[in-house]
Order: structure tokens, then C-alpha cells, then sequence
């Protein structure tokens, strides 16, 4: 699959391996590294359909919240209700803005690590943030 580029080199990965992982129940081993004071790595998950954003029954939640103990320091993890790509674009941007002049500058959008993720609505919901400019 081919990402759109948006505020740089956006990472798309879809939701059945997020599934796989928490329908397993059996983590995968996932080697850690120090994470530079250098551009924010970031990881968006948005939830489908009418979920809260922290309502940990649903695959999206529970992968966020791995991820957040699986990386504690230097990666921005977060869920977004699929009603609320606005608010997470403003966000990603907010980070991105390093020098917060409140524009990014194209060092600053080359520099982008972000991936994002959704479930159902949340994953068209990817779809036109990844298209965002």
C-alpha cells in the first residue's frame, strides 16, 4: 500500500495486525531504542464507529495503551475518536512545529515519524488525514 504524503513520510498500517496482536494475547517481542531529543515519533490510532477514545475494550485502546508502555519516553502515542481527525491533525502539527513559529517548515515535515491506524470509520479516517496538507 502506497501512503499520500501529508506533513512529510506518513506510515499507514492497518488495523488486522493491532487485531491479531490483542486477539492473540500473546505479545511480540519488540526491541526498544533510545529515542533522540530529534524529531517526535508519533503514533495516531483512530477507534470506529461511536467509541471513546479510552474505552479499553476495543483493540484500538488496547494497542495504544501497549504502546505507550512498550515506549514510554520519546514516541507520542494516542487514540482519537474517529469524529476528531481535526483535533489530532492540530496536534500532529503542534508537535511537528519544533521551532513553534506556527508553520512547518519543510526540515520540519521531512523529519516527521508518524504512523497512523484506525478501525472501521477510524481507519477511513486515516485514509483522509494521511491526503491532509
Amino acid at each position: 500500500m502506497r501512503c499520500l504524503p501529508a506533513l512529510a513520510r506518513l506510515l499507514c498500517v492497518s488495523l488486522p495486525v493491532a487485531v491479531a496482536y490483542s486477539e492473540a494475547n500473546s505479545p511480540v517481542s519488540i526491541t526498544t531504542t533510545q529515542i533522540s531529543a530529534g524529531p517526535p515519533a508519533m503514533v495516531i490510532g483512530f477507534v470506529g464507529g461511536f467509541v471513546k477514545h479510552d474505552n479499553a475494550i476495543h483493540s484500538t485502546v488496547q494497542v495504544v495503551k501497549h504502546l505507550r508502555k512498550q515506549y514510554a519516553a520519546g514516541v507520542y502515542v494516542e487514540a482519537f475518536e474517529n469524529r476528531h481527525r481535526e483535533k489530532a491533525y492540530r496536534e500532529i502539527r503542534r508537535r511537528l512545529d519544533r521551532n513553534h513559529d506556527g508553520t512547518l517548515s519543510t526540515e520540519e515535515k521531512r523529519n516527521a515519524r508518524i504512523v497512523i491506524f484506525g478501525h472501521s470509520w477510524g481507519a477511513s479516517e486515516t485514509v483522509t488525514l494521511a491526503r491532509k496538507t
